[in-house]
């Protein structure tokens, strides 16, 4: 009965499009888009620099702009410290090519403790960044 509860709220949460993980580093909140799923990511900590990378899929063979990914740095009092836009490999989706897009985004930032990701479908759309 347990499998099936912990079954359901993932599926739950995959169907909305947002997720909740943990990693050594901290939490991290997952908000992908209707379009893209973010995917594979990693936090990585050295001294005050964090990097956050990671991956972009297309929820359907129609979706050809890779679009752009917000990292929000949250303290322990849910205030966002810091905001910025991380970088990606590529422009498009390539359905020839088995790599998926990736992106990256390095801050010098210290006292958070939850990492929020959100995906914006296209880079054309105006973003507060």
């Amino acid at each position: 009965m347990k499998r099936f509860i912990t079954a359901l709220a993932a599926g739950i949460l995959m169907l909305s499009g947002c997720s909740t993980m943990r990693s050594e580093t901290a939490d991290v909140d997952i908000q992908s888009s209707t379009a893209v799923i973010i995917t594979h990511v990693h936090i990585d900590r050295n001294g005050r620099e964090v990097t956050v990378h990671g991956s972009l899929r297309p929820k359907s063979a129609a979706v050809t702009r890779v679009g752009h990914v917000d990292v929000e740095f949250i303290g322990a009092s849910g205030l966002v410290l810091e905001t910025v836009k991380a970088e990606t490999n590529t422009q498009q989706f390539s359905h020839k090519s088995s790599r998926s897009p990736t992106f990256s985004a390095t801050v010098e930032i210290e006292g958070f403790d939850t990492v929020r990701l959100i995906h914006h479908p296209d880079t054309l759309q105006q973003c507060e960044l």
